[in-house]
């Protein structure tokens, strides 16, 4: 049984506000708690939060539906907050003369659903927020290339 800790969280996010804290897997709860309501909230009160978006689930609750639907409650806060989301999907790419063990390959192919769940969320999404969103945060936050 799963305890509830977003309270515990919050106390996490307040205790020092100088860092930035980035929340994996927003828009694919297995839970049905990591809703876009929940996320506006954390949001609105803690401005050290961004979130790693992994836009596809089987569950409800994801932001890209297996139909390919985009579900409107994701993109309204998306579009509200775009400087505290990132592109994250926990997926491996290997190269197609790969010839080791099958594990790599097999979660390889599991990552092609959340590619194409990325491809699909920045394709409804205004050229600057897809940028933003797409690389441009994970620069700024994680300060790559400076």
């Amino acid at each position: 049984m799963l305890q509830a800790n977003i309270e515990a969280f919050e106390r996490l996010l307040a205790h020092n506000c100088k860092t930035k804290i980035v929340w994996a897997h927003a828009g694919s709860d297995p839970l049905g708690y990591f809703t876009p309501t929940l996320v506006r909230g954390l949001i609105e009160r803690h401005p050290n939060l961004a979130l790693s978006v992994r836009p596809t689930s089987p569950r409800p609750g994801a932001m890209v539906h297996p139909t390919g639907d985009v579900d409107a409650e994701w993109i309204a806060v998306l579009r509200d907050f775009p400087d505290r989301f990132v592109l994250g999907s926990d997926t491996m790419i290997v190269a197609t003369h790969y010839t080791g063990p099958p594990t790599p390959r097999l979660f390889s192919n599991r990552g092609e659903g959340q590619r194409r769940g990325i491809r699909r969320l920045l394709s409804v999404l205004p050229p600057d927020m897809a940028r933003r969103i797409g690389y441009e945060n994970a620069e700024r936050i994680y300060k790559l290339g400076h």
